[in-house]
This record gives structure tokens, sequence and C-alpha cells, in this order.
């Protein structure tokens, strides 16, 4: 059994590089984002689980074509341990897979706006090698939230181009207006003693993953053909470049991948074409840990001081229940960022929180002040409440320090000019009312008892007394699935669709001859242009499904109350709600709908009705067809799973329904807030977010209609650790359900129930 007790947290740690201006964060897995004056350069969301978002280098041996990363993301290849470095300014990731080793550096230089990914490749095996090694990231250059909360949309304004002298592919986005500033990203890839005229590019992101992909299993990463080339508007745009090298047996290749950000496109190509070659790094490496020094000698940074900033840092961004306060706590908490105004707080920043209990401050308290000031220095701004018990009297001399102690704070954050807004506050706990006090628990990302025993209660019960790094916690790793490869044979003669005789069929799909249906077809790897929806809704409650099974699920308002995400990806469809089926005696897995596992079913067939969506299929003998509806009236959309079993055998098919919880705005990070629980009558799973302003009462629920098994509502645990929905940990052979529900961890709902079906007769599930 899984251990209930602990969360699975991808995030455990982030580093930060930077040189004041242009500012780049990376998880341990190698995901990350990068900033340049405040702005969003890359793509990035907060992902506790997964953590698959984030610039990339992808390596792809010709010959063999085997696909792998030199980091842990985001390729899911288990071919090699990777060990991870940061010091001083400077982030390492080592591997060896494949019989090739890697190493890449990166930094940010101290002289340019521009960020370095230098690697090394050395070839530990007998015969040559001819290694593609592919760039990936999505530019937003502009407003990080704007981009989560409108993801289609803010696309369509980035614009790309190549330039061939060089090498050089850039990208901006459109301005609003003629007073807006532009915003330029440049990105050069240098194989030592290789010219540049050499490289492919892509910065069409269709082109590129492919309809209803990843970049896991990206078109571009798996026949070994030259990267599309496309430029301009692309509506969705990507940054790629490639670079193939011969690598003779033991020797070592090196390739430079430069990113640089400016104003104007003059001064960006200026910057990318003046960038040293991979061979000539070694100062920029070096002016970059000089540059670092320089900051931690400023804000008194020692070695132990960097390891728990990393820690600390990594809860403020992504949530990690390790950090924050009891999931009874968190449950408590209500009302949104206005309950926080009173205090002055915006709640628009990750917020520290200390607990002091004792007239002398402690020396903790001034270290988390410099964490916050550092923090501030390299483009990240949180911040930070000093929250005293009453044994800390008012008018105290310690009472007083606090006041005094935060006042300058103030000052030293409000005198970095041109720097993220930060801000420290103090606070009694006798002086704030419960709503306030709970909101505070219930908003603050990480808790650090700072002093005395009696914040102890209310904090975290990870932050250690002798310390205060929260343990770190990991989940099961993703494997790999059963293959179907021994399925017996069974003679699908009863079950195989008739063919289509569809009105005005384009080759995807089309009417059925009565009208009242659109039929498409959606066998193996093939995927509608663009993801053929259907809105199924009554005046309160709706959802949208596409051809592939992806979609979400509504109440009342689908952009501010969405009860599952919406990605609004055409290019992806990610699903964030998924009915699995596993045949218990073959271990073969797959998804009801296209999308995300398709396994060997055949005869795939998608109907959108009025008020309706089906999906069917043929699996090894079953003939399988999932129905979904919104009933008029009701506030519930209902998913009836039938199964027909015609293989001439008796079958255990285990069924999981599946969904992620959003319970926020579109584009807004509501798994923190999100409480879960099980009703002890009927077993359904209830879901509330009560830390928002609107909705906050409303309860969202899963059930099954048919024997619950096993459930569990953490993500993470399903999943695993940088898993996905493809590939779900928790439904590997001899995997199984803990029952978990509580607040705090990345939230979902995911409800088994394990089908006998004899030969012939049909089983239903309805959920």
């Amino acid at each position: 059994m899984p251990d209930t007790s602990a969360a699975t947290i991808a995030v455990q740690r982030v580093h930060l590089l930077s040189n004041g201006r242009f500012t780049t964060m990376l998880t341990d897995a190698g995901s990350g984002w990068s900033r340049w004056c405040g702005r969003a350069l890359t793509r990035w969301r907060e992902d506790p689980t997964c953590d698959a978002w984030g610039s990339y280098l992808v390596l792809r041996d010709a010959d063999s074509g085997a696909v792998w990363s030199p980091t842990r993301q985001p390729m899911s290849s288990p071919a090699g341990e990777v060990a991870i470095d940061s010091a001083h300014g400077v982030f390492s990731s080592r591997r060896i897979a494949h019989e090739l080793e890697t190493s890449m550096t990166v930094v940010v230089a101290a002289d340019r706006d521009a960020e370095l990914r230098h690697l090394s490749m050395t070839n530990r095996s007998s015969q040559p090698r001819v290694i593609e090694v592919t760039s990936y990231s999505e530019p937003v250059l502009g407003s990080l939230a704007a981009d989560a909360s409108h993801p289609a949309f803010y696309k369509l304004f980035v614009r790309t181009e190549w330039v061939a002298e060089g090498g050089v592919l850039l990208a901006t986005r459109r301005r609003k207006s003629a007073d807006e500033k532009e915003t330029w990203i440049a990105q050069v890839a240098r194989v030592e003693g290789q010219p540049t005229d050499t490289c492919e590019y892509e910065s069409d992101r269709r082109g590129f993953l492919g309809r209803g992909r990843r970049l896991e299993n990206a078109l571009a990463l798996r026949d070994g053909d030259v990267l599309g080339g496309s430029g301009g508007d692309v509506l969705d745009a990507v940054i790629s470049l490639r670079r193939r090298v011969r690598i003779a047996a033991g020797a070592t290749v090196r390739i430079a991948f430069w990113n640089c950000a400016a104003q104007t496109r003059v001064k960006a190509l200026a910057l990318a074409r003046a960038s040293p070659g991979a061979e000539h790094c070694g100062h920029v490496t070096e002016k970059a840990r000089v540059c670092e020094i320089a900051r931690r000698t400023k804000f008194q940074v020692d070695h132990a001081c960097a390891e728990r900033w990393c820690g600390l840092l990594a809860a403020l961004l992504v949530s990690n229940p390790a950090w924050r306060t009891s999931p009874e706590a968190l449950a408590r908490a209500a009302g949104g960022a206005p309950v926080l105004w009173a205090a002055g707080i915006s709640g628009d920043r990750p917020i520290a929180l200390l607990l002091i209990d004792g007239e002398e401050t402690p020396q903790r308290v001034d270290e988390v002040l410099r964490a916050q000031r550092y923090w501030q220095s390299m483009g990240i701004g949180v911040d930070v409440v000093l929250l005293a018990s009453g044994s800390v009297a008012k008018g105290s001399a310690g009472d007083q320090s606090l006041v005094d102690l935060v006042a300058e704070q103030m000052r030293k954050l409000e005198a970095g000019g041109g720097l993220p807004k930060a801000e420290a506050f103090y606070l009694r706990s006798d002086g704030v009312d419960r709503s306030l006090y709970e909101g505070l628990l219930g908003a603050a990302r990480a808790i650090v008892p700072a002093g005395g025993v009696a914040a102890r209660p209310v904090a975290t019960r990870a932050v250690a007394e002798n310390g205060w790094d929260a343990p770190l916690i990991n989940g099961p790793e993703p494997t790999a699935l059963p293959t179907n490869a021994d399925l017996r044979p069974v003679d699908h003669a009863g079950f195989v669709a008739a063919a289509l005789s569809l009105q005005f069929d384009n080759g995807y799909g089309g009417f059925s001859g009565d009208g009242e249906e659109y039929l498409i077809r959606a066998d193996g790897d093939r995927c509608t242009p663009s993801p053929w929806s259907n809105v199924v809704a009554n005046p309160d409650f709706g959802f949208i499904a596409t051809a592939e099974g992806g979609g979400h699920t509504f109440s009342c308002n689908s952009q501010q109350n969405p009860l599952t995400p919406w990605p609004n990806d055409p290019v992806t469809d990610e699903a964030c709600e998924v009915v699995y089926l596993r045949d218990n005696d073959s271990g073969a897995l797959w998804s009801a709908t296209p999308l995300p596992l398709s396994g060997a079913a055949s005869n795939r067939v998608t109907r959108h009705g009025r008020g309706w969506t089906s999906w069917s299929h043929d699996f090894d003998g079953l003939r399988i067809e999932l129905l979904q509806l919104v009933p008029p009236g009701y506030a519930v959309k209902i998913s009836r799973l039938r199964i027909d079993n015609g293989s001439g055998r008796s079958r255990a098919i285990a069924v999981t329904s599946y969904l992620q919880w959003a319970l926020a705005p579109n584009g807004t990070a509501s798994g923190p807030y999100v409480a879960t629980s099980q009703d002890p009558q009927t077993g359904a799973v209830f879901a509330v977010n009560r830390w928002r302003e609107a909705f906050g009462e409303r309860v969202a629920f899963a059930d099954i209609g048919v024997d619950m098994a096993a459930f569990t509502c953490d993500r993470g645990e399903f999943l695993g650790t940088h898993g996905a929905v493809d590939r779900p940990a928790a439904l590997n052979a001899g995997g199984s359900l803990s029952g978990w529900c509580g607040a705090g961890r990345d939230p979902c709902a995911a409800l088994q129930s394990v089908l006998e079906i004899d030969p012939a007769p049909r089983g239903s599930c309805v959920s």
C-alpha cells in the first residue's frame, strides 16, 4: 500500500540563476522558466506532480532511434541516473545513458542579458555515433498570468523569424499599443568546430508536436526528419533548433545554446551573433560564478543557507504540504485574497509566514528576511509575514524590535528600483480576527516556526525542530505500461462497426443519415485537424467534449467556475478527465476515449449528438461505449460506460474514473486550496475550494455507480512523480489506491471499480 502519510511532490528544490535582469529558475528535473525585466520569456505552470513545463534539450540517436534528455524532464526514459549540482550561479546535470555521457551546464551571463545552456557529450561506445540535439521552449514574452488565463488567445500574437545569417531564431510579441515595450528573444546553437548554417529550426508548435501529442512523444523527435522550418505568424509558437553531430568513439563534442533577450530586434540579433562558441564559454561560466559569489556575500549566504533557501523557495513557488499548515487548518481558510486585505496583504504573491513565540527576535527571522531581499534582487517577489503570539507583550521591547525590523525591511525592499514588488508585515495574533488568522494559515505557502514551541501545533509537522528543511517526499515513479502482446486472438466479427455511411464525409467524419449525429473516425494515432468539440450544457451546468476525449466540466460559468481544468490547447488537447480500463488478467491498460491511452483498441468512433457525446471501440473481444450527457434541470454530468463481452470467456475489467479538480478561474493555481472528503453513506468524493471570493461555498462531487473498490484524491499518488495521464503509476501491475482525502495535496478524484463480466452479458458503470 502507498504511504498515505506522505504526499508525492516532484518539486523539492529550485535553483535561481540571475544577473539582476535576466533570471532563470530550474527544478532538479530541469524544468522551469526564464524571465527578463519582469516579463515571462517562456511558458511555465505550477505542477507539483508532473513538473513538465520548461525549456529543454532532447537527444536522439540517429541509428537506434533512442530519445532521451540530459535532465530528468521532459523524457520519461529511465535510462541512466541524473546527477544534479547547483552552486554559485551554475546549474549542472550529468547523465550516462545509451553509452553517451552528457554534462549540461546552465548559467545566466553576468555581462549580457542571455542564458547559456552548454552541453558536452562524450561517446562511451566503441562505435562512432550521430546524435541529434534539439532545443524546445514555448515563448510567452509577456504576462504569465494572462497566458495561463487565455492561452489559445495569448499565443496568437507571438511572431517568429528565422535569420539564416548566423543561424538565429527570433520571436517577439505584437504590442497592444505604441507605448508598450517590445520584448524580443533570440536563440542560436553553436557547435564546436561547425558552421551555424547547418542548423535546422521549427517555430510552429503544431508542426513540432503533432496533433494530440506532448513533447515526450512529439513527431519531430521520432523519425529523424528535418525540422519543418516554419516561421512568421504561426499562431502557436515554439523556439526549436536542431544540430546533428558526429561523435567518434571516445570523443567529446560541445554545443552551446544561447537564449538572448532585448527590447529591439537589432539588439537581440546582435546579442545572438556575438555569443561565444561552445569552445569559448568557460569565461562566461566563471563570470556568472563570480557574480553570484558577490551577491551571496552581500546577503550573507553560506552554502548551508543557500541549500535551505532552495527548499523554501520551492515551497513558495510550488505547493508542498510538508511546508504548510495542517489539512484541517487549510480546510478552514475561506474568503480568498480579500480576507488578507484587512492587514494590507494583497495575496498576489507567495507568502512565507513566520510564527514567533518569545520576546527575543529569533535568528531565523533575520535569515528569511535576507532571503526575501536576495530573491527580489534576482527577480522574484514574495511576501513575508511575521506573526507574533500573545507571549510577545504589546509595547514590549520584543514587540518594538519586530516593528522596527519590518520597517527597515520595507525600506530596503522599496529601495530596489525596477525590482519586483515584495512586502514584509508584522502582525500580532491577538490583533487579528479569526477569519484573517485562518486565512493567513491557509494562504501561506511556507510556515516557518521562528522561535518557541507554541507555534508548533499550527505549523506543519514536517518542519524539523533542529532546522527548517522539509523532508524530501517523493512518490512512485511512473513505469512503462504493460504491453498488449499477450492478448489472445479473438474473432471481432460480431463487434466490428459497419462501414460508416455519412453525409458530407470529409475523410475524418460526417453527419449520420438522419442528420442527428456527427460521427468521427478516431482509430490509431489519427486525430482531427483541431479538437472537434461538442458543448453539452443546460443553463446552469455543462461540459465540453472533443473527438479525442479532451475538454472539461463547468458550473454556472465556464471561465470562472470550472470543476476540472480547461487547458485550452488545440494542439495537445490534453485530457483532465479520463476513464481507464484495465484487464486484470492480461494487464492491458487503455482509455475509453482515443486519448490519452489508445492501447490496442480498434474501430474507435466518436459521436457528437444534441446534448450528448459518446466514444466507442473494440478491444480484445470487448465492445465498449462511453456515453456522457447533462440532464436538463440537473447540475450533474453523467458518464455511462457499457461493456459487451464477446470474447467467449469471463473477464475482470478494472474501471477507474479519474479527474483533476480545478474549482477556480481558468489559469489560476487552485490545487493548494482544494479540500476533498468522502461521504460515509454514498462513498462519493466531495471537493470544495473555500479560498476564493466567488463560488467558495459550492461543493463538487464525483461518484461511481457501482461498488467502489478503491479511490484516492491525491493526484501525485495516482500519476506518480513526473507522471502523466498516459502512464498513471497507480494503475500499473500491483498498484492500488490508498483512500486518501483531505487538503494540501495536488487534488484529484480517482475512483475505481472492478466489473466481473461473463461471456455474452453486458457490464455497465455510471459515474
